[in-house]
């Protein structure tokens, strides 16, 4: 039995399954939303772990450990501009974490169960993000923004495309 849509062959990108549990893309893009939640989660936990003051010197303690001068560097960085921020901005940005993955909890999940509106909501999310990422990149290029931003616009692309045809195929019906 053929589970693909009518219509989807395009040359370089192949029929798309009619059914999400055979969409390896949309399934690759469920665990990427997933794996950022988590990354996420534990950004906030790890933000309110700095609201106690031993905390900072077992991070110090661990960054002595890295072999790497430009890994330590960067990490005393990091822990200056987090040492700098106030109870109150940690606890802001640890919810705003929290917030945040919590969509894209639900943005995995609806993806990873071939929901149609977590492909809306993906779509959105991820379209209203990628200003803010292009600018991220314009102003400091870095090779792991500048791949974030090539990644969620293959994402939105992808995924119109499917909604386009998941629309003309119910309107056949």
């Amino acid at each position: 039995m053929d589970t693909t849509l009518p219509h989807t062959a395009r040359p370089g990108f192949g029929p798309i399954p009619a059914d999400p549990g055979q969409d390896r893309f949309l399934r690759a893009v469920a665990i990427f939303k997933l794996g950022k939640a988590l990354l996420l989660l534990v950004t906030a936990w790890g933000l309110l772990k700095f609201l106690n003051p031993a905390f900072e010197l077992q991070v110090d303690a661990w960054i002595e450990t890295l072999r790497s001068a430009f890994g330590q560097y960067l990490m005393r960085q990091l822990l200056e501009r987090v040492n700098r921020l106030s109870p109150v901005h940690l606890h802001l940005l640890s919810f705003a974490s929290v917030v945040y993955a919590c969509l894209f909890l639900v943005e995995g999940y609806g993806l990873w169960r071939g929901r149609r509106w977590a492909e809306y909501l993906t779509v959105i999310v991820t379209s209203l993000l990628i200003p803010v990422e292009l600018f991220e990149v314009v102003t400091r290029f870095r090779p792991v923004t500048f791949s974030v931003l090539v990644l969620n616009v293959l994402i939105v692309v992808y995924l119109v495309r499917r909604v386009r045809v998941e629309r003309r195929a119910d309107r056949a019906a």
